[in-house]
């Protein structure tokens, strides 16, 4: 029997992490205006927050998450009701296929938010120590990105 190897298009590659923070934030928080030169993934676990990017805002509920990409000016800031968590990860990729995220919002289903549970508990610990696993880096981004770049693209692969 003879076993034919299937390519795998590697359309998003992420070259390594830059911060893994989990926040948990007063209904008074804000930070000024940043931008840097590696992408941000914000997800909203609970509360709601206020995403300013380029000067333009819009409300995060909770579940939802949105991304920043290289070099664009952007703050967040609780909506002065409630207090708020929030996941930010920061990492550093040329994919092109990462335009596809640009000035979106994307919901949590059920699935990627579990995965993110379980990401937030390995990578918070794991990620202070500076060293983190395939396991944290594929929960997040097989669950996240490959998830949501497959309702464009079939076969879509992200490889570390």
């Amino acid at each position: 029997m003879s076993f034919e190897t299937q390519p795998i298009k590697r359309e998003i590659i992420i070259d390594g992490f830059n911060n893994i923070y989990y926040f948990e934030f007063g209904k008074d928080f804000s930070h000024p205006p940043e931008r840097h030169d590696f992408w941000e993934l914000v997800y909203v676990d609970s509360g709601k927050v206020n995403a300013i990017t380029n000067g333009n805002a819009r409300t995060l509920s909770q579940g939802e998450l949105i991304f920043h990409r290289p070099s664009e000016l952007h703050a967040h800031a609780s909506n002065r009701k409630d207090p708020n968590c929030m996941l930010v990860v920061s990492f550093s990729t040329s994919s092109e296929a990462m335009e596809f995220f640009h000035k979106k919002v994307f919901t949590a289903d059920k699935t990627v938010k579990t995965l993110l549970s379980l990401f937030i508990s390995e990578a918070t610990p794991t990620f202070c120590t500076a060293f983190y696993s395939l396991l944290t880096e594929g929960i997040l981004f097989v669950g996240i990105i490959v998830t949501r770049t497959k309702i464009y693209r079939k076969r879509t692969f992200l490889v570390f």
